[in-house]
């Protein structure tokens, strides 16, 4: 009888491979970044002409790791100053400086671009007239995005401090602290006046935010004076409360007439502060030199043999 042929011994099937999605290579395990802060980063002003200071904040990848794709940077800045830290688009006709259009933001998204592993991003700090000490810290997150699965989406997230100097100071400005000629804070303010009624008319201004009430008192030659009156009021103080800082105030010191022959003379106050806020308290402005010129006049009469001498007003 014929026989039947041999069946093959079943046998079970191998799955093929599923492919990993999950990156292997090097350049994953190197893939990284850090972050360089501008140097000697200060607090800047800005007026109609002068535009603000940018410096340069670098993002910069492991060069191990070179991007095959671009990769997509986002910043955000906060701090206790919390208007300080923008970050700014740069004038490409004026380099240093933010644009003149640009406000600035608190956050920004950039883009290094394929093959590349540094970015350059322009900061600047808005003076914010609150004196924080010798600098005050920012902080800046950064987070990357890629379709380069070495710098996939949430891979790298980080905070960064930024030192930022304050160049802001707790004083008594004789002089209107905003205006382009810088605040007279020390040495002598001279005012000259005729002797007849003559009136002394001082501006004053602090030159930051207290953190509290602020007591403002005239100090010196008081009793040459008829009068004292701080924006219209007699009285030799004056309090100004933290959120009314900016406001100038205007001290006018009287000087009374007489017939008096004493010459030409100088009367001489400092304005002193008192407060909790450290930063003012004891601060003393410039001395305010009041010059009175006499205006009398010295005169002689003759009455037969009698000789009369005196002073009288001109």
């Amino acid at each position: 009888a014929p026989t039947a042929a041999p069946t093959a011994a079943p046998t079970t099937a191998v799955p093929s491979p599923v492919p990993s999605l999950a990156p292997t290579t090097a350049g994953y395990r190197l893939a990284g970044f850090e972050v360089v802060p501008p140097a000697d980063f200060a607090e800047a002003s800005v007026s109609l002409d002068v535009k603000l200071v940018v410096k340069p904040l670098l993002v910069e990848l492991a060069a191990e790791s070179v991007p095959r794709e671009d990769v997509e940077v986002k910043l955000r800045a906060y701090g206790a100053a919390s208007n300080a830290l923008r970050f700014y688009d740069e004038d490409p006709a004026d380099p240093g400086y933010a644009l003149a259009s640009d406000p600035g933001s608190a956050s920004a998204t950039k883009i290094i671009p394929a093959g590349t592993t540094t970015l350059k991003v322009m900061v600047g700090a808005l003076r914010d007239r609150i004196n924080n000490g010798a600098s005050f810290s920012q902080s800046v997150d950064v987070s990357l995005d890629s379709i380069d699965p070495n710098y996939a989406c949430c891979r790298f997230l980080e905070t960064f401090g930024v030192d930022v100097i304050d160049v802001d100071e707790s004083l008594i400005s004789a002089g209107k602290f905003l205006s382009k000629i810088p605040p007279v804070t020390s040495g002598n303010v001279p005012l000259k006046r005729d002797e007849n009624a003559a009136t002394y008319v001082y501006t004053l201004a602090l030159t930051s935010m207290p953190f509290a009430p602020v007591r403002l008192a005239v100090r010196g030659d008081v009793d040459a004076f008829e009068s004292i009156e701080f924006d219209g009021v007699a009285n030799a103080s004056l309090t100004i409360q933290p959120e009314d800082w900016a406001a100038t105030r205007l001290l006018s010191l009287h000087v009374a007439d007489d017939n008096v022959l004493e010459g030409n003379r100088n009367y001489q106050v400092t304005v002193v502060a008192t407060s909790n806020d450290t930063n003012y308290d004891g601060v003393t402005s410039a001395t305010l030199t009041s010059v009175v010129l006499e205006d009398d006049v010295a005169f002689a009469t003759v009455s037969g043999k009698t000789l009369t001498v005196g002073a009288g007003v001109d």
